[in-house]
């Protein structure tokens, strides 16, 4: 598992994730896999863990009608029926596998929301948070966790670049490019930027 990250601030929300694609094991297979997955002017999701779920969600996602109008709650209830479908067809490959995502944007209740999502131990689970970091699977989640709050503190305006890179020095799966997507509280409109 690679790592994603993102924050709320007063005037924006920040999701970022590193560009590595690794097997299970940790051997890279790319460094042009974008974590970061824009789904309209107001809404991205950064996933981690299994490429085959996050692209089953995003196949799900791109069937939608009125897709251009989705929201945070709308993203969920997609990702949550998915896995009901799992479950129900009884696809416990699939299930096993790691999937976690912060989704950021607009809510229906036209508020700003950072949402963590994922398959946890009792099942799919969403949930507000202000911030979260998913740590890269040969890297401990204190060392993270340290970078992340050092860079947080002291480098605002590249936060998530600086976090992404130097994690990326001390893992084997994580890549020291990635991408983050910039929600305007304000404007109400989101701007992908790669680095």
């Amino acid at each position: 598992m690679s790592v994603i990250l993102g924050m709320v601030e007063a005037d924006k929300i920040v999701i970022a994730g590193d560009m590595r694609a690794s097997t299970k094991e940790g051997k890279m297979i790319s460094d042009e896999s974008a974590k970061v997955n824009v789904i309209n002017t107001g809404l991205a999701m950064a996933s981690a863990g299994s490429l085959a779920i996050e692209n089953a969600i995003m196949m799900d996602v791109n069937s939608q009608s009125g897709k251009e109008n989705m929201t945070t709650d709308r993203l969920v209830e997609l990702i949550g029926n998915f896995y009901k479908r799992v479950v129900e067809n009884k696809i416990d490959g699939i299930y096993a596998l790691p999937f976690y995502c912060l989704i950021a944007g607009k809510g229906k209740d036209s508020r700003p929301h950072l949402i963590n999502a994922g398959k946890f131990k009792n099942g799919f689970g969403a949930q507000d948070v202000p911030m979260a970091l998913y740590y890269p699977i040969d890297v401990e989640q204190d060392k993270c966790n340290q970078i992340f709050a050092a860079n947080y503190r002291t480098c605002q305006t590249e936060f998530c670049e600086r976090t992404i890179r130097q994690i990326s020095e001390i893992s084997n799966v994580v890549s020291p490019t990635g991408s983050k997507w910039e929600y305007d509280i304000l404007k109400g409109k989101g701007q992908l930027i790669t680095f």
